[in-house]
């Protein structure tokens, strides 16, 4: 009879060293991943899982778990799922992309902030395109070199809420500080100087569907706060 308890005993307690063991070298096979643009796959992996130690799922998942908020350049954010102890899911969200400067014969994309995201040949990803700048330095992963901070500000005010109206700009023109233009569609809109950025473009958004299917030129540099009812000259092609 006491035989019998002890090889029960020791059937529990190997039992659950296998199932510690099996516990401890699971490892995750299955990496999907979405939202990704800027990396690939492959690079999204090497950032989660460096080594052999972070694909074991109950690593990965307590590391996760504690570290929450890895910092990773041109992510805004992401979430990790464990789908299964072999599989997991990661969702990326990107910072966004707001404009492109062409810099010897390459288009380089630069985000909210300014950093340059990446440099192509081709300007394939409908980005507004900002010209008339001096350019005085190009590091992708580092900020846009302009003359000035007032300059690279302005610029991004401008990007960033084109990128809120969501409206499909093609060009901002950059001559000097007090005569900016954006132009969208066959439309050319005279911003005038950086104050009121955000109201001049939101005017914009309002009067777009009058004008979209029109040719020619709109001056919104007096858009202010509150001119309710305000009429603006559009100014056709001849």
């Amino acid at each position: 009879m006491k035989n019998n308890q002890f090889i029960k005993i020791w059937i529990i307690f190997f039992s659950i060293l296998i199932l510690i063991f099996i516990i401890l070298n699971v490892r995750i096979k299955n990496v999907y991943i979405d939202g990704n643009e800027i990396y690939t796959d492959q690079k999204i992996e090497e950032i989660f899982f460096p080594n052999q130690l972070d694909r074991l799922s109950l690593f990965a998942f307590v590391k996760n778990s504690v570290f929450k908020n890895k910092k990773i350049l041109y992510v805004e954010q992401y979430s990790i799922e464990f789908l299964s102890p072999i599989s997991v899911h990661i969702q990326i969200y990107e910072t966004p992309i707001v404009g492109c400067v062409e810099y010897v014969k390459h288009f380089l994309f630069f985000d909210k902030n300014g950093i340059i995201v990446e440099s192509l040949e081709k300007n394939e990803k409908k980005i507004p395109q900002i010209e008339g700048l001096d350019i005085k330095s190009v590091v992708v992963g580092k900020q846009l070199g302009l003359e000035n901070d007032e300059i690279m500000n302005t610029i991004l005010s401008i990007t960033q809420n084109i990128k809120k109206f969501d409206l499909d700009v093609s060009k901002v023109y950059y001559n000097s500080i007090d005569k900016l233009s954006i132009f969208i569609y066959n439309i050319e809109v005279f911003l005038g100087n950086n104050s009121n950025i955000e109201i001049k473009i939101q005017t914009l958004y309002d009067i777009l569907p009058k004008i979209k299917d029109l040719s020619g030129y709109i001056d919104l540099s007096n858009a202010k706060e509150n001119m309710i009812n305000e009429k603006y000259v559009f100014k056709k092609n001849k």
